[in-house]
This record gives structure tokens, sequence and C-alpha cells, in this order.
């Protein structure tokens, strides 16, 4: 074993090596240079689509590298929605919040505040169930028709979660509340549907926020009547073989393998089985002066997301091209180029669905429970 770990290393020094080399000798001396070469633009369809909410398509088009300042977005084209075959509706372009995108900006008046993106996209009436085949068609006068189609996945349930807490700590802090600190160990139980290739994403966000008045703003103060903050400073997926079962085991050694937590159910055929999760450095904080009952909501929330084979497929292609060796070999000219999976009848974007089932791990529960001890 000492042997092979030492292969190993050598070989990944190798391999960087020869890249660095590889890259001087390509770029070390150049000229611009402008292939021309004619491509048409075709339109670019995205969506994601989940049981129980509405369906959103993203529609543009694509554009050559070098255009400046390109106007993409397609708000004018006809499209047109199709469930288990059957035509539903005509779907409407309309001016969207994304929530969970946006930035922070000072105002005139030297406030910090958040700001929501917008953007345009095709809204439908129909919600979309488990079970459905839903087929999405565009037709643009200038850049022609796109279509693709996808089936809804059930959600999986999440059987049980088994959490583990160690290394707690108290941060006192005489200006305000303490402030928590722990590791937790989770197992994340399902059961995986039998007689079906299944594909599985798990997601959790790093923070939460309960607040009397919180509005999107992180900037959480003791003006407010009571607040909760949870905080994950940093997840380690390297205990779960399952998220890196797309890794050879060459590639384990050479390239980057964190942070993808999609993954098949090869090696789980119908059984159940426990996702294994390392929440490091994970702070709590609780300010509560009046005792309002509606803390002890927050905490970590984990989904494990039924998703279907486009969706998989697509994340797949994005880290071949952007960690596996075939995508580094051909980003520098010596391989095929990985270009990433799409589902549309133009091979441009993806129209992917899932299922998701989500449980919350309350900390204050945990908290209390080792404060008590």
């Amino acid at each position: 074993m000492a042997i092979l770990k030492y292969f190993f290393r050598y070989f990944r020094t190798l391999y960087f090596s020869l890249l660095l080399i590889l890259s001087a000798m390509l770029t070390g001396c150049y000229e611009e240079f402008d292939p021309n070469i004619v491509s048409t633009p075709v339109l670019c369809m995205n969506s994601l689509i989940t049981p129980g909410d509405s369906i959103k398509v993203n529609l543009s088009r694509t554009w050559r590298w070098n255009e400046v300042d390109p106007k993409i977005v397609i708000t004018d084209a006809d499209v047109s929605l199709f469930v288990n075959d059957e035509f539903k509706e005509t779907m409407v372009c309309k001016l969207v919040t994304d929530n969970n995108d946006g930035y922070y900006e000072f105002d005139e008046n030297g406030i910090y505040i958040y700001h929501k993106k917008t953007h345009y996209a095709y809204l439908a009436d129909y919600i979309p169930k488990s079970g459905d085949r839903i087929r999405i068609e565009a037709h643009d006068k200038k850049y022609g028709d796109a279509s693709a189609e996808v089936t809804v996945p059930y959600p999986v349930e999440i059987d049980a979660v088994e959490t583990t807490m160690h290394n707690f700590r108290v941060y006192t802090n005489k200006f305000g509340p303490d402030t928590y600190g722990m590791d937790l160990d989770m197992l994340v139980w399902f059961t995986d549907p039998a007689d079906t290739d299944n594909f599985f994403e798990l997601s959790y966000p790093k923070k939460q926020y309960s607040c009397s008045d919180y509005e999107g703003s992180d900037d959480l103060s003791t003006e407010d009547s009571y607040y909760e903050r949870v905080d994950v400073n940093y997840i380690d997926y390297s205990g779960e073989p399952l998220f890196t079962e797309h890794v050879s085991i060459l590639e384990s050694t050479i390239t980057e393998t964190f942070g993808y937590t999609i993954f098949t159910d090869r090696r789980i055929k119908g059984k159940s089985y426990p996702l294994h999760l390392k929440f490091e450095r994970v702070s709590y904080e609780c300010y509560n002066p009046d005792k309002n009952p509606e803390l002890g909501k927050v905490g970590i929330t984990v989904t494990l997301s039924h998703i279907d084979r486009s969706y998989y497929d697509h994340v797949l292609s994005v880290w071949q091209a952007n960690d596996g060796i075939a995508g580094s070999l051909g980003s520098i000219g010596f391989g095929e180029t990985v270009f990433a999976y799409s589902n549309v009848s133009t091979k441009a974007g993806v129209v992917t669905a899932a299922a998701p089932y989500t449980v919350k791990v309350p900390i204050r529960d945990l908290v209390l429970e080792k404060l008590e001890k």
C-alpha cells in the first residue's frame, strides 16, 4: 500500500508538471488569431421542474465568443407546454424575482441593503406532478425552434437523521448573546426505490436565520426582539463514498473531487442507506429575551432530491469538463473537448426535473441538551 501511495503522489506531481510545461509551450509565444468560424445562433433553453411548483423556462440564444455586450435573452418567442403528450398552454414571458440570488449595496443614505435580482422567464399556470412527462417547445422567428422533454420524479423520503455532536464550546459575549460552536456528524437515512435506476443529489444551505424583522439581510442585531442564526463554516464530504463514485482511482489522486453531491443507486439498489456528512465549525447564536416561542425552528436543512437522468448527466459533464482528466487534457488541446450535456434539441441548455424531500435538524435542542449535562 505504501508503494501505491508513493506511485500516486509521484504520478500526480508528474501529471501537473507536464500540464504546466505544455501550457507554457502553448502560451509562451503567441499572436492573436480569430478562427472566424461561421456559426448560426440557436435557441438555448433552461429549466428545473419540481412537483408542486410553477414551471419557469429561461430562453436565450447562443452567441459568438467575441460579441461585445450581446443581447441574448429572448422575450418574444412562442413557448408551448405539453403534459403527457397533450397541449396544455402557451407560456407567458414575465419579469420574475429570484429570491435566492442577489447582492448587497450601500444606498444614497449609506445604508447597506440587499437587492434581489430579476430576470425574464416564461411561466406556466399548470402545476406539475410527479410522474408527469413534460415537453416544452419554443419557436422564435429569428433563431428557430428548440424542444426538450423530461419526466418528473417521485420524491424519496428521508427516513431518519442521526446527529452526533463533537467539540462543543461556548463563546461568552458580555455585550450580547453567547455563541455556541460545535462539529456535527450526521447520518441521513433513506431507502432506494427498487426496480428502477435512480439518481440523487444532496443539498443544504450553509446559513439559516430566523428573525422578527428579517428581510434577507444577515445584519442581525439585538435591536430585534429575537433572532436565531446557524452558520456552517465547512462541510466534509470525504466520509461519503457515493459522492465520488464517478471518480476513477487515478482521477482521485490528481484532480479535484470536492463539492459534488450527485450520486446513483448502483451500489445500494433497493436498500436502506445512510449518507454520512460532517459539518465542521458550526456556530449557533440565539437572542430571545422575551422567550418568544417562535425560536427553535432554525437548524441545518438537508434536502435529498430524486433527480432525473438529464440532471445527473449535466452535472457529471460539468465535473468532467472542469476537473476530470479528459476535460483537463481537452482544455489545452491534447484531447477531445468535453462539452456540457444537453437534452435540448439544439444542444444548448438543459431541461431537468427533481423531486426534493427536506428535513430540518434543529440546533437549539442539541445545544440545550449539551448545556444540561
